[in-house]
């Protein structure tokens, strides 16, 4: 008769645990923005206190893992628990680099800078049947994605005989 006695105690710490549940705690919301991404997930109170999502969103002013907004205000109380979204920046904004070979330099120069990347160029030298101010290679793979305002190096063929 063992086996009885053990179960009106397993039955008495959980209306124990209920009871603790239904006393509202409440909590002030920290300002997530001065903390990053890692931060906020290895802190044991936060998890503890609030049920945190986070979104994330590319951005060219906030820097990566850094935090962009949360959806309930620094310093509001808030029930223990309560739902809070942070949304983290995922960094710049990313941009397929389109493929410009065989094409003249200024137009390679308008469609690339139009996009976000900065364009250098760099002359070789023409054997003679190229036409000149033409992408010969590019420093970067067409069709990769990279961040806003990377490099990209154009190679163009000179002039006949220069």
């Amino acid at each position: 008769s063992g086996a009885k006695g053990e179960k009106p105690e397993e039955s008495e710490s959980t209306t124990e645990d209920r009871t603790t549940a239904w006393k509202l705690q409440y909590v002030t919301v920290p300002n997530f923005r001065l903390l990053t991404y890692s931060e906020i997930l290895q802190n044991a109170a936060f998890k503890r206190n609030f049920e945190i999502s986070f979104e994330f969103e590319a951005s060219d002013e906030v820097e990566k893992n850094s935090v962009i907004s949360q959806s309930v205000e620094p310093g509001e109380s808030v029930e223990q628990g309560s739902q809070i979204i942070v949304t983290i920046s995922s960094g710049k904004p990313k941009i397929v680099l389109k493929d410009v070979m065989g094409m003249n330099y200024d137009e390679a120069y308008r469609l690339l800078t139009a996009d976000g990347f900065n364009v250098e160029k760099v002359v070789r030298k023409n054997p003679g049947i190229m036409k000149p101010d033409t992408v010969c290679n590019m420093s970067l793979v067409a069709g990769i994605e990279f961040e806003k305002g990377t490099s990209v190096t154009l190679t163009v063929w000179g002039e006949i005989g220069g």
